[in-house]
């Protein structure tokens, strides 16, 4: 039998109080972390989730598999719910607190819908996957008795009132006069007038509002907030909604996804109920506030590797030549693409310029970046030797000095482990969809000694 994991991961374990009743130190063992079952899970949580509390939430998985197989870390445990019942009992029985209970079911049931919804269990086995589905349906079982549990205690405390039986409250009526017995003008959990805030204030207090936690059930919500009680919920489940469209548009800080894109990431989280659609998403969406902080995202890291940006075509025009116009509405602040092609140094950008025509000169970008170095930027070389075959849509895009609607910003950002500087050119305004795109090549007509004195069009 392997020895289990320390608790901090180095160094003896120390006995948590909790445990320190018979039986309990063994609820406590756990399977190391490194096992590929858990550290899959990890890198799920960390990468895909984003969870804050991800070493939490394993340690719970890996207790709780520990007790269910202590030779090795598995799905077959939901073979056996039995097992899973006499689990949480036992963690009663040493005193936990429900909430405590609470939490280690919720890192369960997680684990079990990551390993249905998130791995190829289902093709790999099918059996099994099946059984992990019902599995869950059980574990809704425990989770609402624990739940009511939960509940009430938190209703006690918060309300600083004790939890009492029928028979005690009738034995203390018997004691109270008739004025005693008279209800007070407005109960404090009751939501009438004035008292609608502190009700919905109440509400969210006893049952905080996640991004995966489930709404309280209707007796719950009753013996909390007697009037309004639809009020008060209908305010929760605008509250959680709100939460997990600000949650969706994270995901998407640069660009604005498509519907597609928004339904696979919604698809994939834990949102049983009061689900939200990808149509309630786009409205919504607007540019991370801190712009440049997020420009070495993966989502459009990914866009600068492949140069499929969309959004955009390419069509000739009889006196501009080839122009960028746009095929949807653009925010502002939104990245549009990118000026891509050869990163060379300013002194090799100077040497290529002696030898460029006049009507090539927007063709070559220089630009100082974050350590204030001359930079150029090569987009006269074709084809580019990172994308052979591809047209890739910056090196089009014409110069405007007083109508433009793009800026280009600087942002280093590591690719494949090298740091290599990428010149976004984001949005100055709201960008209509079949709008050309422009703009100011910072290209004067003194520039270069004068080399420019002929371009007219860079006055426009």
């Amino acid at each position: 039998m392997p020895q289990a994991a320390p608790i901090n991961g180095f160094g003896p374990p120390h006995k948590p109080p909790e445990c320190r009743v018979q039986h309990g130190w063994q609820l406590c063992k756990q399977h190391s972390k490194d096992q590929k079952l858990l550290a899959d899970y990890i890198v799920y949580m960390k990468r895909d989730k984003e969870k804050n509390n991800w070493s939490q939430e394993a340690g719970n998985v890996a207790k709780f598999l520990f007790y269910m197989d202590p030779t090795t870390p598995s799905l077959e445990f939901v073979r056996d719910i039995e097992t899973t019942r006499r689990f949480f009992r036992e963690l009663a029985d040493v005193g936990l607190q429900k909430q405590t209970l609470a939490n280690y079911l919720k890192s369960v049931k997680a684990f079990v819908r990551y390993s249905v919804v998130a791995t190829s269990l289902s093709n790999t086995d099918p059996g099994l996957y099946t059984i992990a589905r019902q599995y869950l349906e059980k574990l809704d079982d425990i989770t609402s008795t624990l739940i009511k549990q939960v509940s009430k205690k938190v209703v006690g405390k918060r309300l600083n009132v004790p939890l009492v039986n029928s028979r005690t409250a009738r034995r203390v009526t018997e004691m109270l006069t008739g004025k005693e017995k008279r209800p007070p003008v407005c109960l404090p959990w009751e939501s009438t007038g004035d008292n609608l805030d502190q009700a919905n204030k109440l509400f969210q207090d006893l049952f905080p509002v996640t991004l995966s936690g489930a709404p309280p059930g209707k007796k719950i919500r009753e013996s909390v907030v007697r009037e309004n009680v639809k009020v008060c919920y209908d305010k929760w489940r605008s509250v959680q909604q709100e939460l997990r469209i600000r949650d969706v548009i994270a995901q998407f800080p640069c660009r604005r996804p498509s519907e597609r894109q928004i339904q696979r990431y919604i698809d994939r989280q834990d949102w049983l109920t009061n689900k939200i659609t990808a149509e309630t998403v786009v409205p919504a969406w607007k540019p991370a506030e801190q712009l440049m902080e997020v420009l070495d995202s993966t989502a459009i890291l990914k866009l600068v590797r492949s140069q499929k940006w969309k959004g955009l075509i390419v069509k000739d025009d009889e006196v501009k030549g080839k122009t960028v116009m746009t095929t949807r509405d653009f925010a502002k602040d939104e990245v549009v693409c990118d000026y891509h092609g050869i990163p060379i140094s300013k002194a090799e950008g100077k040497k290529l310029l002696v030898c460029t025509g006049q009507d090539e000169m927007g063709y070559l970008l220089f630009y100082k970046n974050s350590r204030g170095q001359g930079c150029c930027i090569d987009a006269k070389t074709l084809p580019c030797p990172c994308h052979p075959g591809r047209a890739t849509f910056g090196r089009l895009i014409n110069h405007s000095r007083k109508k433009y609607n793009l800026k280009p910003i600087v942002k280093t950002v590591s690719i494949d482990g090298n740091d290599q500087d990428v010149i976004y050119l984001k949005a100055t305004r709201p960008i209509l969809c079949d709008e050309e795109l422009s703009f100011d090549y910072g290209v004067r007509r003194k520039s270069f000694q004068g080399k420019a004195a002929g371009l007219e069009w860079l006055d426009d």
